[in-house]
């Protein structure tokens, strides 16, 4: 019921905030679709961080001490690659399976597609790549202040996630290439 009353909202807000977007962005009538594109894209990114940052929030240095005493018992912790993966594939139904593993790449196909698509300076893949790390990092760097695991399989799956969009997007650049249109 969770996941449904989110996806309301995030459908709510899209419908508000994209023609709000455009209204105060007043594109060129030739920029219409980029600026489509971006609001899209700022949209999904919101909505990825307010996911991704559910939790625990406080004063600053209560989180701080918080974080500090999980890090020091190794709670809600895993740095160990590959475990969380192996034991939700060895041990989880399908459905599990397909929420923790794939949910985590799915997430983030968007935000690597949407980087190259958007901005030329992101099609040397490195700089995209470097990017999609940056993003996944940050999340699980803030959810150890705000009392979420914090797993270096989720890092490995959403930039692995990242990635293939980016990868996606390139493909996609060769069979359209009217999308070069939509980048600065």
């Amino acid at each position: 019921m969770t996941i449904v009353f989110f996806l309301l909202r995030f459908g709510a807000g899209m419908l508000f905030v994209l023609p709000l977007w455009l209204v105060l962005r007043r594109p060129k009538a030739a920029q219409w679709q980029r600026e489509t594109v971006l609001a899209l894209f700022v949209v999904y990114l919101a909505s990825l961080l307010a996911l991704a940052w559910k939790g625990t929030w406080g004063p600053p240095m209560e989180m701080l001490r918080l974080a500090l005493a999980r890090v020091q018992k190794g709670e809600g912790i895993n740095l160990r690659p590959f475990y969380t993966i192996r034991t939700i594939w060895l041990y989880s139904d399908r459905e599990t399976q397909a929420v923790n593993l794939a949910g985590n790449v799915v997430m983030f196909l968007p935000y690597g597609f949407a980087l190259p698509l958007l901005w030329k300076r992101f099609r040397r893949t490195g700089l995209a790549f470097a990017m999609c790390l940056l993003l996944t990092v940050t999340i699980e760097s803030v959810q150890l202040f705000i009392g979420r695991s914090v797993d270096v399989d989720d890092l490995l799956l959403n930039f692995a996630g990242g990635a293939l969009g980016v990868g996606i997007f390139a493909l996609a650049r060769r069979m359209l290439p009217q999308l070069d249109n939509l980048s600065q």
